[in-house]
């Protein structure tokens, strides 16, 4: 699906209409499996690794992995999407999941092997997640790709708000290795949907001439990418507003132990803003047309720190919860950025662009979350969280400015749906 297509159609669809279409409910089926075994597999790893070491350094470095190889694989393996087929190469990498975390489940695995093989499994998963993400449009018309990824969000908000739950529960009556066979288990569902309900589609760069080795053409794509001021102004605020928002999450811990409220508050805290997030999404997809939409980009994202400057004041823990799920509401402007994101990305490098974008989600989130906890070190949590709501904001503010000079003008807007 061109960009084109995206401008001219902006007839306002529903969830309803996205989920009839079979070739979405596979997707969404297999997403939710293979996420739901994923989220067990953060608690149990950890648990695992606890349990056989002692060391807590060694538990959050293998839940850590999970998160690291999104920094080189979404670039040097990003030209993997464009170049294969869209469904072949889904089905393996959930293949090579399952395998891989099947090993792990294995009783004779050591430690060391445990982290090895949770970051080779980490490293397939940008590249799972770029290429399902660039096929969307293949089969989602339309306002219902918009519709669509914002499905897909709300099941990664659900099964970390289910899944982190479950995962403990689950580990309270069986043992963490017998967790992670349900984790492989979840792949190999996932590879079997997608390989019964997908439709085989060729590669979106044919010409094997134009290809050149695979790290070579994933980092001319990442340049012919960043190079554009358009892509690369909506890609920093891809980054720079979920990074920022991930402070009070990675500091829930310490603020609940601030002002002295229950150990339960952390998770409530945690998982209000995923909520938050739910919520938004739902009532703006239901409620507001695509045009609308993509013009409250820029006041939500512009406003969706401005609740957590109120944790200056030290708020007991049901205000705390509601303004994080505040923040969590503004997330909808995800759903207009979207639509702005594909019809700013050439369909060539649409893979390359969606790996590039969660590669930035993913290493900003962990920077700015470290910096937040080495901050609260010196400093109290509510104040970090306050602060850094205040620059946020102003980060925010900038990046929306470049966002909105980049925009294409209208002339040239009508010129496309024209044509």
């Amino acid at each position: 699906m061109t960009a084109q297509a995206i401008v001219s159609d902006q007839r306002q669809s529903n969830y309803r209409q996205v989920f009839a279409i079979r070739e979405f409910r596979y997707v969404f089926t297999a997403h939710s499996a293979s996420m739901l075994g994923s989220v067990v597999t953060d608690v149990s790893l950890s648990v695992l690794v606890l349990e056989r070491t002692g060391s807590p350094f060694l538990a959050a470095l293998t839940f850590a992995l999970g998160f690291m190889p999104y920094a080189f694989a979404g670039t040097l393996l990003a030209g993997i999407g464009d170049r294969y087929p869209a469904r072949l190469l889904l089905v393996t990498c959930n293949c090579v999941s399952a395998a891989t975390v099947a090993v792990m489940a294995m009783p004779f695995t050591p430690i060391w092997a445990l982290i090895v093989l949770r970051f080779a499994a980490s490293t397939i998963q940008p590249i799972f997640t770029s290429a399902r993400a660039a096929s969307l449009p293949e089969f989602l018309k339309g306002d219902r790709y918009t519709l669509g990824r914002s499905i897909l969000r709300i099941v990664n908000q659900s099964t970390q708000i289910i899944g982190y739950a479950t995962g403990g529960l689950l580990l309270l009556v069986i043992q963490p290795r017998q967790a992670l066979w349900i984790d492989a288990a979840s792949f190999a569902v996932s590879a079997v949907l997608l390989r019964v309900g997908t439709v085989g589609r060729p590669a979106r760069i044919t010409d094997r001439k134009a290809q050149g080795t695979l790290i070579r053409e994933s980092l001319s794509g990442a340049r012919a990418v960043v190079r554009q001021p358009r892509i690369r102004a909506l890609l920093f605020l891809w980054w720079t507003a979920p990074a920022l928002a991930g402070i009070p999450e990675g500091l829930a811990a310490p603020y609940v132990r601030q002002i002295h409220a229950a150990s339960v508050s952390v998770g409530l805290l945690m998982a209000s803003a995923a909520v938050g997030t739910i919520g938004g999404e739902v009532a703006i997809g239901t409620l507001v047309g695509p045009a609308r939409r993509m013009r409250l980009v820029v006041p939500l994202a512009s406003c969706s720190l401005l609740p957590l400057a109120v944790f200056v004041l030290r708020p007991d823990v049901i205000v705390a919860i509601a303004l994080m799920g505040l923040t969590g509401v503004a997330d909808a402007y995800m759903l207009g950025l979207d639509q702005w994101f594909l019809e700013a990305v050439p369909d060539e490098l649409r893979a390359q662009a969606f790996s590039i974008m969660f590669a930035g989600i993913m290493l900003t989130q962990g920077l700015t979350i470290s910096i937040g906890g080495l901050a609260a070190e010196f400093a109290a949590p509510s104040l970090v969280i306050a602060i850094s709501a205040a620059v946020g904001t102003v980060v925010i503010a900038l990046v929306c400015r470049s966002v909105l000079r980049t925009a294409p003008s209208p002339s040239s807007e009508e010129s496309i749906s024209v044509g």
